[in-house]
C-alpha cells in the first residue's frame, strides 16, 4: 500500500531513492507529526523537488497512510489537525481536541501549521478555523459571523464571513448590542444621541461645496490660471509653478505685512493656496461649530463622509 502511494506522489523517484524514502517515512512513523517539519531529508535527491515540497509531500504520506482522515473530516492548512463541519476538531491520531473559552466566550484552541518553510503558531479560535476550512471567502472579508448569535454555536451552516460594520448590525439586529450608541449605526438623525438633523447636514455640504467653489474661482482670476490647476493644488496632484503668473504688488503699499504676504505668493505658490484655503475653510467649520453646538471634529467628518454617509445628503 505504502509503494502504491509513493507510486502515485513520487512518480519521478528512482528505485534506490524510493527504498530509502519508505525506510525513513516508516522511521518518522513514530514521531509523527512534529519531527516531519525538523527533517532534512538531504540524503534523497529527487529532480524537481526542493526539500520543503519533499517534506510537505511525505507528509501527506502520513496522514493518509498512517493515520487516515475520518469520513466527514477535512484537513485545516499544513496542520495536523482535522475539522468536521459540525465544528468538532480532531488531531491526526483521531484524539479529540478540547477547546477552551476566551474571555469573550468564544471556543479557542492553539493550531501550528507551516506556510511554505515558516512555522506558524497561535491561538484562534474554532468558528473561524470552520470557516476557513469550508467557507469561500472571495471579498476577503475579516471577520466570521455567527449568524444564530450563539457563541458556541460552530456548525458551518451557523457561520458566515462579514465586515466589521455587518457584523456590528447583526449583533444590534439580533438584541445582543442595546446601548443607545450602536442602536443608531448609520441611522443619522433617529440616534438619540444626535445634535443634528439630515437637513443641517445637506446645509453644510452644500455651503462648503459652494465655498470651495467660490474659492478656486477666486485664486484662478487672482494667478490667471484655469480653475482645474488651482483645484489640482487643493487635491495634492502635481502641477507645473510655471502655469502661475504672479500678479504686481499694489502701488503705493507700504504694509510689511502685504509685502511678506507678495514675497511668500511668489516663492510657493502652491503653499498659499493651500494655506489661505483651510484658514479660511476653518473659520467656517468655526461658525457652524457655534451655529448647531457641535465640535469641529464633527464638522470635519461629515464633510469627508465619515459619519452621515448616506446618498441622499449629498450635492
Amino acid at each position: 500500500m505504502l509503494k502504491e502511494i509513493l507510486d502515485q506522489k513520487f512518480k519521478q523517484i528512482d528505485r534506490e531513492n524510493r527504498i530509502k524514502l519508505i525506510r525513513r517515512i516508516r522511521s518518522l512513523k513514530v514521531q509523527f507529526p512534529k519531527r516531519i517539519k525538523r527533517t532534512t531529508l538531504k540524503e534523497i535527491k529527487i529532480p524537481n523537488f526542493t526539500n520543503s515540497e519533499l517534506i510537505e509531500l511525505v507528509y501527506e504520506v502520513l496522514c493518509y497512510y498512517f493515520y487516515t482522515i475520518p469520513i466527514g473530516y477535512k484537513r485545516y492548512k499544513n496542520s495536523g489537525i482535522f475539522v468536521k463541519k459540525d465544528g468538532s476538531i480532531i488531531y491526526f491520531n483521531r484524539r479529540k481536541l478540547e477547546p477552551y473559552k476566551n474571555r469573550k466566550g468564544y471556543l479557542g484552541i492553539f493550531i501550528s501549521y507551516y506556510e511554505q518553510t515558516k512555522k506558524i503558531s497561535k491561538n484562534t479560535t474554532v468558528h473561524r478555523v470552520v470557516a476557513e476550512t469550508y467557507i469561500d471567502n472571495p471579498f476577503s472579508k475579516p471577520q466570521v459571523n455567527h449568524i444564530n448569535g450563539i457563541k458556541t454555536d460552530n456548525r458551518v451552516e451557523n457561520l458566515e464571513w462579514v465586515t466589521n460594520l455587518e457584523n456590528m448590525r447583526h449583533a444590534i439586529r439580533i438584541g445582543l448590542r442595546n446601548t443607545p450608541a450602536l442602536k443608531a449605526v448609520g441611522n443619522g438623525q433617529t440616534n438619540s444621541q444626535a445634535k443634528l438633523t439630515d437637513n443641517d447636514v445637506k446645509q453644510i455640504r452644500k455651503v462648503f461645496k459652494k465655498f470651495k467653489q467660490n474659492f478656486i474661482s477666486i485664486q484662478a482670476r487672482f494667478f490667471n490660471v484655469n480653475e482645474n490647476i488651482v483645484e489640482k493644488v487643493l487635491n495634492n496632484e502635481n502641477v507645473n509653478l510655471e502655469r502661475f503668473k504672479i500678479p504686481k504688488l499694489v502701488r503705493n503699499s507700504r504694509s510689511k505685512k502685504l509685502f511678506t504676504k507678495y514675497v511668500w505668493c511668489c516663492s510657493d505658490p502652491k503653499s498659499f493656496i493651500k494655506g489661505k484655503f483651510i484658514k479660511e475653510q476653518l473659520i467656517l467649520k468655526q461658525q457652524f461649530s457655534n451655529l448647531f453646538n457641535v465640535t469641529i471634529p464633527t464638522i470635519s467628518n461629515i464633510l469627508a463622509k465619515r459619519s452621515w454617509d448616506y446618498n441622499h445628503l449629498y450635492y
